[in-house]
């Protein structure tokens, strides 16, 4: 045998129906009948009280853990740390200089450049900026060529190139 209690409390004077219920305990279902509940107020007629809208409830979280507040505030000091190393790091290249065509012919003569690719279009596009200078027509023009065509270049030029651009240019 089960027992259900359900307390019922309306504030407002009237008949109220309640409907019919129907549990299935096990293998049997259970069906109540519906009723009629008559409510007086409490509130007398001559009572100036006047019933006001209730504001809807606001369900509590549960409590916090006090541990987290401390590793929030260590995640947010480090997530601010990084950002401002982010924007230091940034703010530091951003202040170097790109080498002149000239300091860029130096490096590559030097040697400074290993990969032979990268080379030849620094000299490419060192000699462009350079001008229309005719002692580097020539090496411009031979650049291009083993740059652009078809045939692979096993040689490494792109040093021997910026020499001689580097050489012309001294008696300028």
């Amino acid at each position: 045998r089960s027992w259900w209690a359900f307390d019922i409390e309306p504030f407002l004077e009237g008949q109220y129906a309640i409907p019919g219920f129907s549990a299935q305990a096990g293998n049997a279902l259970v069906t109540t009948k519906p009723m009629t509940i008559p409510v007086t107020s409490v509130l007398s007629q001559s009572d100036p009280a006047e019933l006001a809208a209730l504001n809807p409830l606001v369900i509590a979280s549960e409590p916090r853990d006090p541990t987290t507040r401390p590793i929030m505030g260590i995640v947010v000091a480090l997530g601010i740390i990084l950002a401002l190393a982010i924007f230091w790091f940034t703010r530091k290249r951003e202040s170097l200089t790109t080498p002149t065509p000239i300091e860029q012919l130096h490096a590559i003569a030097q040697g400074e450049c290993k990969n032979e690719s990268d080379a030849l279009q620094h000299v490419h596009r060192a000699l462009v900026s350079l001008g229309n200078q005719p002692d580097l027509a020539a090496i411009r023009v031979k650049c291009e060529h083993t740059r652009f065509s078809d045939t692979p270049n096993n040689e490494p030029i792109a040093q021997s190139l910026a020499t001689q651009a580097l050489q012309s240019m001294e008696g300028v």
